[in-house]
């Protein structure tokens, strides 16, 4: 008890010293097994590895999509410009090609035309060649005494710019030739007075020098090369060129060297000074605004179109067109009259066609 109570401070201090080794001991322990963290981006970085490289590629994506942006955004202001560049350019060009055709001499093209199976589509035909063809006015004019539905709303429905007229040709002209049916037939050929309302409605509607134009006959059978309306806008007096198919030729028309016109190829009534169709020719309009000329219902046969250009001009005033009259831009083609004998034996029978189709 002596040496327990001699010694009994310093075994109290040893096994407080034990117990504070053995508690050092597993503290170090403890913090050994977790993984020593520097830096707090090192600990983010430790436990979130897989989601920085995410967002690195992400980044990355980001920054590439940025720059295609850029690019875009260059390459839409150029487009923009260019866009500004040709509208510019298209309104320039349109004004200039607006103010090209007005000032284009205005062509006045007249049509007689009469009732008849083929009328309509013959006067459609006309219609679309009509259309393709800038400052133009189209004259037609029905034989009729009234201007028929048939015809209005065929050119309402027309891009043409275009007159209605109408006159129907006078009893004096026809010559009832069929005593069963009393169908009228012409003695003369057809659209004389037809023709000469339009030029009679010219002289009204216009005086010398107020229009620059040309007049030309344009019949609703013919067949048209759009070229020939080119060649006639020029015209100082009257213009010639030939006509295929006419006059039971292969052409009828002039013979042309350079810009004169020195003999005509034809076969009937060779003794014309104008050995020529209405198709083959043009007249500028203050030629027919400085004159009454008419076309002669006196006129024989074969010389309706000589008379009326004696009316006009001297044969040195023909202005040859068409390649000096080698080219022909236009055809006498006549529509071949259909034969309708079964309609009509359908309305024998009882059973008429359809009257609200128009045809």
């Amino acid at each position: 008890m002596a040496f327990y109570s001699k010694y009994k401070s310093i075994l109290t201090i040893i096994f407080a010293l034990s117990v504070a080794i053995v508690v050092l001991f597993l503290v170090r322990q403890n913090i050994d097994q977790r993984p020593i963290v520097k830096e707090p981006v090192q600990y983010i970085m430790h436990y979130h590895k897989n989601d920085m490289e995410e967002l690195k590629r992400k980044a990355s994506e980001l920054k590439s999509c940025q720059s295609k942006l850029v690019e875009r955004e260059l390459e839409l202001s150029h487009n923009i410009q260019r866009v500004k560049e040709l509208e510019q350019n298209l309104r320039e060009a349109l004004t200039n090609r607006a103010e090209y055709i007005l000032k284009q001499p205005l062509i006045f093209a007249i049509t007689p035309t009469y009732k008849r199976w083929t009328q309509k589509a013959d006067l459609t035909q006309l219609c679309q060649t009509l259309s393709h063809i800038s400052n133009l006015r189209w004259i037609v004019v029905e034989d009729s005494e009234q201007k028929t539905p048939l015809v209005t709303n065929l050119l309402s429905h027309c891009p043409v710019n275009s007159t209605h007229l109408n006159f129907r040709t006078s009893q004096s002209l026809l010559n009832i030739v069929n005593t069963t049916d009393k169908k009228p037939q012409v003695k003369k050929p057809r659209g004389i007075e037809q023709r000469n309302t339009a030029l009679k409605w010219l002289r009204r509607q216009y005086r010398h020098g107020e229009v620059k134009g040309v007049v030309y006959f344009a019949d609703d059978d013919n067949t048209y090369d759009l070229r020939v309306f080119d060649e006639m806008r020029p015209t100082k007096m009257v213009s010639v060129w030939p006509v295929g198919l006419a006059g039971g030729l292969k052409f009828e028309g002039p013979i042309c060297v350079g810009d004169s016109v020195k003999q005509w190829y034809a076969y009937w009534a060779r003794d014309r000074k104008f050995q020529i169709d209405f198709a083959g020719f043009a007249v500028n309009i203050d030629i027919i605004l400085n004159t009454k000329a008419l076309i002669l219902t006196t006129s024989k046969p074969g010389y309706i179109e000589n008379d009326f250009l004696e009316q006009l001009i001297e044969f040195y005033d023909l202005e040859p067109k068409a390649n000096s009259c080698q080219s022909v831009l236009v055809w006498h083609t006549r529509t071949e009259k259909p034969q309708m004998f079964y309609e009509e034996q359908l309305n024998k029978m009882g059973h008429p066609s359809n009257p609200g189709i128009e045809v």
